[in-house]
């Protein structure tokens, strides 16, 4: 029914442990792939991982160069935009039929205030603190506390954990130009730490239109 569509919910921190455990994933996926124990097999895809050494949960596969290999970052992104993708028309759904919002998504800029406000609060409970454009297609989405960083760090101190967090950002990357996608907009996502402040990120969006 319409109005049981929203209804399933799960824990914000089991959602924040959920997409965080998609980067270690990733890692697992490229040592399945690149396994010479009889590729294709299930026993010899699981031989090809050391499970002792790379547990779910766990950090031990940032020591892992593929960590950020290209492989890695593609495939993050892609998760996040197959999500963005299919979730739009549930997210103008919801906030149409359900909640009576009138959503306009005729302009660029529109659709970057719909990411802002709408995406981001029902993924990660918050809109974005700031939205910036110099008005020809490029835009600056900043969230000043990204929630899935606000418990990740390294016991090396800040600028080790920086150095290894841009597969942490790839899926959010992902996640808005899937969105984008949907309306018919193409954009390159981008995003960094602000002046290597934890967990404050800025998202460039670089778009094909001008309005």
């Amino acid at each position: 029914m319409p109005e049981e569509f929203f209804s399933k919910e799960v824990s914000a921190m089991a959602l924040d442990y959920l997409v965080n455990e998609c980067v270690a994933l990733s890692v697992r996926v490229d040592e399945l792939l690149a396994s010479d124990s009889a590729p294709g097999t299930l026993a010899g895809d699981v031989a090809g991982l050391n499970l002792k050494e790379d547990k779910p949960g766990t950090v031990d596969f940032a020591s892992n160069p593929k960590f950020v290999g290209l492989n890695n970052l593609y495939r993050l992104e892609q998760y996040g935009y197959e999500i963005g993708y299919k979730i739009t028309d549930c997210i103008i759904y919801k906030k149409t039929v359900q909640e009576g919002v009138n959503i306009q998504l005729l302009e660029v800029l529109e659709v970057m205030k719909f990411i802002c406000r709408d995406v981001w609060r029902m993924f990660y409970l918050k809109q974005m603190d700031n939205l910036r454009t110099n008005h020809i297609g490029t835009f600056v989405l900043v969230d000043n506390n990204f929630r899935p960083l606000i418990n990740v760090s390294s016991a090396h101190g800040d600028a080790d954990t920086i150095s290894k967090i841009q597969p942490y950002l790839q899926l959010p990357c992902g996640l808005i130009r899937g969105i984008l996608a949907s309306l018919g907009i193409s954009a390159v996502v981008k995003a960094e730490v602000i002046e290597n402040r934890l967990p404050a990120v800025s998202f460039n969006v670089q778009t094909s239109l001008a309005k």
